[in-house]
């Protein structure tokens, strides 16, 4: 083998489509590592982004304890997706909030999102190792408890009703903790 080329051309098409997903993939996760984001002088840097965008129904509170609803070994918070309550499975090894399709139509139907709150796709990598591509959006707003952040970056998931809450609205926090024995998420900014 002389080339990448060659390489590819010795693969069938199955492996010339995860080479494929796979440098789609990096590619994708290369703007979020803070070792390709340090220039200040790159307005497209993750850096130079403000990163907690909160607003709080009370203002004085700069911390909030969430009472999780235990479903086996899982843990669900209520949360209010542009107003409309969801019930979303605390996921901290999920990089992005995570909604289903059916609540993608939702939010379109009763015109909360539209065409131009759609970002690129992109490629995510699941539990069971595969990589797949989801549409991603930013939801305007998500309310947990008496905080309601902003701008969170989302992906649909289309297989199945799944939602999930994971690291894009965990992040912006500046810490939250989850206690196994009451079953409550505290959150604080």
């Amino acid at each position: 083998l002389n080339s990448f080329a060659d390489l590819l051309i010795s693969f069938d098409l199955e492996g010339v489509e995860k080479i494929k997903n796979a440098f789609q993939y990096l590619m994708e996760i290369i703007p979020f590592d803070d070792r390709y984001n340090n220039n200040d002088n790159d307005p497209f840097s993750s850096a130079n982004y403000q990163k907690t965008n909160f607003e709080s129904v009370d203002t004085s509170a700069n911390n909030q304890t969430i009472k999780l609803i235990k479903d086996g070994n899982l843990f669900s918070v209520d949360a209010k997706v542009c107003g409309i309550l969801k019930q979303l499975i605390l996921d901290s090894g999920a990089s992005d909030v995570i909604i289903s399709s059916d609540t993608e139509h939702e939010l379109i139907e009763k015109k909360l999102i539209s065409e131009k709150d759609f970002l690129t796709s992109s490629l995510y990598r699941l539990a069971d190792g595969r990589i797949v591509q989801a549409r991603r959006l930013i939801i305007p707003s998500i309310k947990i408890g008496s905080f309601t952040v902003e701008n969170v970056i989302c992906s649909v998931n289309p297989s199945s009703d799944i939602q999930l809450l994971g690291k894009s609205i965990l992040n912006r926090f500046s810490k939250w903790t989850i206690d196994n024995n009451a079953n409550t998420l505290m959150l604080e900014k």
